[in-house]
C-alpha cells in the first residue's frame, strides 16, 4: 500500500498482514519514499503498481520534448529508478493525475481519460503503452 500526499509519500508491505482483523501496523515498518536518495525532482500525476511481482510504484511524466519517462520506486530494493524511458503514447489529450488501476492478472494498469473518451492502457512491465485506441464512443 502506498499513500502520497502533500507533505507524505510512504510505502507499507501490507503482504503478511491481515486485512480481516485490526492489526496495526507500526510506524516503524513505513518506508518513508521522500527520504530515499537519489529521489526524483518532481514526483506528478497519479502513481500506478507494476512490475513483474507488482512491487514497483511508478510515476509517469508526460513528455518534455517527444517521449514519455517514468520515475520507479522499486519496492523490493527500496531504491529510485529515475527518467527511465516509457514506449509509445497515447493518443488524444488525457490527465496522469488521474487515478490509475492495475489488473493482477494481467500486469496492465488502466486510466479513463474523460477528456477524450479514451481509455489508455500501459504495461508497466516493459514500461509501454500497448493499446490507445479503446474508446467509448
Amino acid at each position: 500500500m502506498y499513500y502520497k500526499g502533500i507533505s507524505d509519500f510512504f510505502y507499507v508491505d501490507l503482504t503478511e498482514v491481515s486485512l480481516d482483523s485490526d492489526t496495526v501496523v507500526q510506524i516503524s515498518k513505513w518506508i518513508y519514499l521522500d527520504n530515499i536518495k537519489p529521489k526524483p525532482d518532481g514526483l506528478y500525476g497519479g502513481p500506478l503498481l507494476g512490475g513483474k511481482d507488482n512491487d514497483k510504484i511508478i510515476f509517469l511524466e508526460t513528455p518534455s520534448i517527444d517521449n514519455y519517462k517514468a520515475n520507479i520506486f522499486d519496492t523490493t530494493l527500496e531504491q529510485w529508478e529515475i527518467n527511465k524511458d516509457v514506449v509509445g503514447e497515447p493518443k488524444g489529450y488525457h490527465s496522469l493525475f488521474a487515478s490509475w488501476t492495475s489488473d493482477e492478472k494481467t500486469g496492465l494498469a488502466y486510466l479513463f481519460d474523460l477528456f477524450s473518451n479514451r481509455m489508455v492502457i500501459f504495461d508497466p512491465v516493459n514500461l509501454a503503452f500497448v493499446n490507445n485506441s479503446v474508446s467509448s464512443t
